[in-house]
């Protein structure tokens, strides 16, 4: 099983999945940790192309830490990293320059924020994360 399976599969078992095929936008929960904003920024017959985030506030801003967009191909199941925020470090990096090239791949940062993803991912499980509001 390739990480992008894993992810596809570490994403459905937390119900996000199954969220995104029916509603634009969620958040989840866990006791004691951060939301995680959920928010479908596109979607076609082939994919759909989604953010996560955990938000904190500095200064009365909303900080990012970390929101990725993601890329889930519905064909093979997979869920690949596309970017990487952490505001409070000021860090932003693309894995490609364009996602319909695959040549414009940053291969090593592609599987830096793949692994990143499956860890948080884990964590998020661990957690207890659940859908808590939902709006269409």
């Amino acid at each position: 099983m390739t990480i992008y399976e894993k992810n596809y599969k570490s994403l459905d078992e937390l119900g996000i999945v199954g969220n995104l095929k029916n509603y634009t936008y969620f958040k989840m929960n866990a006791r004691g940790l951060m939301d995680l904003s959920v928010d479908k920024l596109s979607e076609d017959d082939q994919k759909i192309i989604f953010s996560m985030a955990h938000f904190g506030e500095l200064n009365g801003d909303l900080m990012a830490d970390p929101d990725m967009e993601l890329l889930l191909t519905k064909e093979t199941n997979e869920v690949q990293a596309l970017s990487y925020r952490n505001d409070y470090a000021g860090y932003y990096r693309e894995v490609y320059d364009n996602y319909n090239d695959p040549t414009s791949v940053n291969e090593e940062l592609q599987r830096e924020s793949n692994r990143f993803l499956s860890q948080w991912l884990g964590n998020l499980k661990a957690g207890g994360y659940f859908v808590n509001k939902i709006e269409e």
